[in-house]
């Protein structure tokens, strides 16, 4: 069971994985707080908040966030 002590932070390229816990009395959950330079960022995943992404599930979420931004121009393209 995971608690505030052995949650991973992952980090990649510009992004940073750092899970939260959310307690009630009967119930622990995860969030799943990702940033992008310091600041808050949605990625879209499906992760349960019961369990934590590995941190190749991660760089994955990063890698499709990205590639969804430079297909719908959000990105800037690089030139040679």
């Amino acid at each position: 069971m995971y608690n505030w002590h052995n949650l991973p932070n992952y980090e990649y390229l510009s992004f940073s994985y750092k899970p939260d816990i959310d307690e009630d009395e009967d119930n622990r959950k995860i969030t799943h707080d990702v940033y992008r330079n310091g600041k808050y960022c949605m990625l879209g995943t499906d992760w349960s908040p019961y369990s934590v992404p590995t941190e190749e599930q991660f760089q994955d979420a990063v890698i499709d966030f990205l590639l969804g931004e430079w297909c719908s121009g959000n990105l800037p393209t690089i030139s040679r």
